[in-house]
């Protein structure tokens, strides 16, 4: 294996780790009857989500910058594609 390939993987099981502690944290949204642990549960939520959808997505690369995922920006050299 490559370093990049690594790397790939890396970034996968990270992002894998995040929809885990994401998803984990959507039952708290029902659970309870006030409003402030329901808020909080939804900001945690969210950001966990969030993250996760960058590390496995690349978030808005792909849209701005033509690249596939964060694999090819932290390897340029390789990603045959923009500088």
């Amino acid at each position: 294996m490559s370093a990049r390939q690594i790397f790939s993987l890396a970034v996968r099981l990270q992002g894998l780790y995040f929809v885990y502690h994401g998803l984990t944290l959507l039952p708290g949204l029902f659970a309870s009857e006030d409003m402030r642990v329901t808020f909080m549960a939804l900001i945690s939520a969210t950001f966990y989500l969030a993250c996760a959808w960058w590390l496995l997505v690349g978030g808005p690369l792909p849209a701005f910058f033509k690249r596939r995922d964060l694999t090819d920006l932290a390897y340029r050299d390789e990603a045959g594609g923009n500088v």
